[in-house]
């Protein structure tokens, strides 16, 4: 499928969002007319919401063990006094676990409060570029769900990647991504 302009795609810049891209990053899926835009999930929010994305992750919240409350954290940002606490998302979450100590993981606090998996983030199209160009969605879907069937095969390969760009051990990083699931299927929804 050659377009004449790319398809502008947002990708999460957090460990759990280069498991489904990687394929596509790497060489081993052909997208060949999409662009790939990382940033912070607030930032991919305002960038779809002001037509600078076409497709992007929206998050809602972020993944189990990457949404953490914990003690002891020895950041510039917030300044913590003993005592304090912070919240910490993504990869600075995951650099967290067995440094220091968990208050709080919200993904398990969600499934002791209610039963169900959290739904931790969600692909978003605007509604005019679905409407505009329903063809260029379903390609995009196509490639994601393609690399994503690659990561699903080669979680150690991209776990030793992940880990060396994330700085975080490889057993740690390959226990993660087997905690992932990018299916919105009846298991990980509540109902509207």
């Amino acid at each position: 499928m050659k377009l004449e302009k790319k398809i502008r795609l947002g990708k999460i810049n957090f460990a759990n969002c280069d498991f489904p891209y990687y394929g596509m990053e790497h060489g081993y899926i052909n997208v060949h007319d999409i662009a790939i835009i990382e940033g912070h999930p607030v930032e991919l929010a305002w960038k779809l919401a002001c037509n600078e994305l076409d497709i992007s992750p929206i998050s809602s919240n972020d993944f189990t063990k990457s949404v953490l409350v914990c003690a002891g954290c020895e950041m510039k940002l917030p300044e913590l006094k003993p005592g304090e606490a912070a919240l910490l998302i993504g990869d600075s979450a995951l650099r967290a676990v067995g440094k220091y100590r968990i208050i709080a993981d919200l993904g398990n606090e969600w499934k002791k409060l209610t039963g169900r998996k959290m739904v931790y983030a969600v692909w978003a199209v605007r509604k005019e570029y679905a409407r505009d160009e329903p063809r260029n969605v379903r390609y995009t879907l196509d490639c994601l769900l393609k690399s994503k069937e690659y990561a699903c095969m080669h979680v150690d390969e991209i776990a030793v990647a992940l880990s060396k760009s994330k700085a975080i051990s490889v057993d740690f990083m390959n226990e993660y991504l087997h905690t992932l699931n990018y299916d919105f299927d009846s298991e990980n929804h509540g109902k509207l």
